[in-house]
């Protein structure tokens, strides 16, 4: 018996044993580059800066990125401005709004020098690099760091200002001299005289609003008005370089200039400028971010002008060759709506910029089209993508909403991805065309039969052609089942054809959250609709079940109501309220602890009163509004999508190393019969326990989350709230490295 249970114990501690520590933690972020500010290379390393995406840093031996993104005490702001290394190889990168975060030269750890340290403010334009030293332009004054602190500032914030504009574009130090770009021209001081008078040179600018200010090795060049400038100094003025088209990016490394403008790079040889490729073109909206490299080779970064969609932003260079284009991994966009889990996939939505789905860690993404699409393995047109349904068959449904105006139509599509081929079929919205220009589908749901049902909506206001449809149903096998209204049905089935949220209860009831009321039907067939008391006015934002209990998210507070009757059993504060984006911005955890997403964060409401908040302040939450949250099934991931991309966060993960004390805990009564309810009494010194309840065979049954020094209780049930049948049981929990495990014996 003992060789066995030495066995038993084996085999359990293999099956339940934690994934190995990852270097983000518990949480991990998915994003995609949209723009990129600024390139920096150094060896087999390429570092770019992206204003959405953090810092990316790209290998080009292996072609493979790493994305260096926004947490407390790292990056500071995943929207970075500027880029420079100073002489130690620390990395500067210039944040939007949060300062300058230091990354050291063993790239270990990160600094951050802001407005506490004497910025003038936390908003960074422009860095350059001399020696230990960096000159810092921000959008209201420049900052001077001389190796360990800030030395200096203009405006020194007594004086007034020697700029007629504050807004720094770009700083340099040429010899004796400083120049300064800023949206009111250039000025020039001397540094052998402590910089105490200002020079305005703008004769022979196109435009006083400066974009950029380098130098050749020599003399400055600045960018004003889509042209560059060379400085003259004998005239004392600005002289033309030549016609390049309109040019939006402009950059020195090592005494070479290269340009970026519609017509193509360009690199400047002394005298003129020569084209090194037309085929890369930079726009004003998203200019493109370009660099050299110590071969003399370029890097590129974004979207050229030649591009149609979305694929085409990434990383291009020269090889010698000819242009290597590399595309970052990641989500079709950034403000991400909706997202669903089905088995190893991850489905994922986007306002405007297409959809995206997650593979075994590859990215596929549907990008927007120019016209809508009749291709077989492309969505019709993928923007405005609300309403996401995963169905028993495997089949992913995608509600797209293309606008109020004019013949303007939403899209059904299917996606069957269970081939080695994506097959889309395009849907005709409800029974004939015109139906389809009424609204779009904000919610979705299965029956217990598999029946589709989804909640439409409309933001065309005073349209009545437009006006929000009620419910769209379609049958298991995806045909059309029927539409379902305000004053459709015996009884009239709605109270209002808005509905904004859909959850199926365990018994298989549809519940439908309204713009008026809370309310459920037994399917498929809604003649008949139950109206919850006390809810006709209320507009019900979001729904989620778990076992006995229905959450219920209106516009000022959560409610607890019980299943099935639907009686209403409390309220709760909220951290803020979702915005008008947020489609399912709740669900309930394995271990049922209610994940709310607002405005502001992630709130957690564990089950015994307890409750955490998550932010971009105290975790690597990668923006607060948040729009959806799902959780997986299997393991309590939770995974949420964002107006900023999208973040995975294991609430079970334990991170390696150990702490001083050891962990016992003991479960009583034990043996126990099924009909009672089990305590399990945990001691030690971590600061939270994880544990989970296994079989025999080691197969997990039931998870569990306690406080320090803390109990949880188990009544017998797994994670689908099925009774387990009597036998012996195993209980293991975690805490800062340390574990234990129980034996325990349910009788009959």
């Amino acid at each position: 018996m003992r060789l066995r249970m030495r066995g038993v114990l084996g085999v359990l501690m293999a099956l339940a044993a934690p994934v190995a520590a990852r270097p983000d933690g518990a949480w991990t972020t998915y994003v995609r580059p949209t723009g990129y500010t600024a390139l920096d290379v150094e060896a087999d390393t390429v570092l770019v800066a992206t204003s959405d995406a953090g810092l990316l840093r790209f290998t080009p031996s292996t072609r493979s990125f790493e994305f260096i993104l926004r947490e407390p005490n790292g990056l500071a702001s995943n929207q970075l401005l500027a880029l420079a290394t100073d002489a130690s190889r620390r990395v500067w990168a210039g944040t939007r709004g949060a300062g300058v975060s230091v990354w050291s030269a063993d790239r270990a750890h990160w600094t951050l020098v802001n407005t506490f340290d004497g910025l003038p403010t936390d908003t960074v334009n422009t860095l350059t690099a001399a020696g230990d030293s960096m000159w810092i332009g921000t959008t209201a004054g420049i900052g001077v760091w001389d190796g360990t602190q800030l030395s200096g500032r203009v405006p020194d914030g007594i004086n007034p200002s020697p700029f007629a504009s504050d807004f720094i574009t770009g700083i340099l130090p040429l010899g004796d001299s400083v120049w300064v770009g800023t949206h009111a021209g250039v000025y020039v001081a001397r540094r052998s005289t402590g910089l105490p008078a200002w020079t305005l040179v703008n004769t022979g600018l196109p435009s006083t609003f400066v974009q950029r200010i380098v130098d050749d090795g020599s003399v400055p060049f600045a960018l004003a008005g889509l042209a560059v400038r060379r400085w003259n100094p004998v005239t004392l003025q600005w002289v033309s370089t030549g016609g390049i088209g309109g040019v939006s990016t402009l950059v020195s490394r090592n005494g070479s200039l290269i340009a970026a403008s519609d017509q193509g790079l360009y690199r400047w040889t002394g005298s003129n400028w020569v084209q090194i490729t037309p085929t890369i073109r930079s726009g004003t909206a998203n200019p493109l971010a370009v660099t050299l490299d110590d071969d003399g080779r370029f890097w590129a970064a974004g979207q050229s002008l030649l591009g149609v969609d979305g694929s085409d932003i990434g990383l291009y260079h020269d090889t010698g060759s000819g242009v290597q284009f590399d595309f970052p991994p990641g989500p079709s966009g950034n403000n991400c709506l909706n997202l669903e889990l089905d088995r190893d996939r991850v489905y994922v939505t986007t306002y405007d910029q297409g959809l995206a789905r997650l593979r075994d860690g590859e990215w596929t993404c549907w990008f927007p089209h120019a016209a809508p699409s009749t291709d077989p393995t492309q969505f019709r047109q993928p923007v405005f993508n609300f309403a996401l349904l995963a169905d028993p068959l495997g089949y992913k449904w995608v509600y797209s909403w293309a606008g109020c105006s004019g013949t303007s139509t939403g899209t059904l599509d299917i996606l069957d991805d269970s081939g080695t081929i994506d097959d889309v079929r395009h849907v005709v919205l409800g029974p004939d065309p015109a139906l389809a220009r009424r609204s779009y589908a904000r919610a979705s749901t299965l029956d217990g039969q598999g029946g589709h049902w989804f909640g439409m909506d409309s933001p065309c206001e005073g349209s009545s052609e437009l006006a929000p449809a009620g419910l769209e149903y379609y049958r298991p096998d995806t045909t059309y089942g029927g539409n379902f209204t305000r004053t459709s049905g015996t009884n009239g089935v709605l109270i209002s054809n808005q509905i904004w949220s859909l959850v199926t209860d365990r018994d298989g009831r549809v519940w439908v959250g309204a713009g008026k009321g809370l309310s459920y039907f037994d399917p498929p067939n809604p003649s008949t609709m139950h109206l919850i008391p006390n809810t006709d006015n209320d507009l019900i934002r979001a729904l989620a079940t778990k076992r006995d209990s229905l959450w219920v998210l209106t516009t000022t507070e959560l409610r607890r109501y019980s299943l099935p009757a639907g009686i209403f059993q409390g309220s709760y504060t909220l951290p803020g309220s979702p915005t008008i984006l947020a489609l399912r911005p709740m669900d309930v955890g394995i271990d049922g602890t209610l994940w709310l997403g607002t405005a502001t964060g992630v709130r957690a409401y564990h089950p015994g009163g307890a409750a955490d908040d998550f932010t971009t302040a105290n975790s690597p939450l990668v923006n607060n509004d948040v729009h959806t949250i799902r959780v997986e099934r299997s393991t309590g991931v939770v995974w949420m999508a964002t107006g900023g991309g999208i973040s995975r966060f294991d609430p079970y993960f334990v991170p390696a190393g150990s702490s001083e004390g050891g962990l016992s805990f003991h479960v009583y009564p034990n043996p126990a019969r099924l009909s009672a309810v089990l305590r399990i009494q945990l001691t030690g010194s971590g600061s939270s326990y994880d544990g989970a309840v296994y079989d025999l065979n080691g197969r997990r049954v039931r998870r569990f989350r306690s406080p320090v020094n803390g109990g949880v209780v188990w009544d017998g049930r797994d994670e689908n709230g099925t009774l387990v049948r009597p036998g012996i049981y195993f209980v293991r929990a975690q805490s800062s490295g340390r574990e234990a495990v129980q034996r325990i014996v349910l009788l009959r």
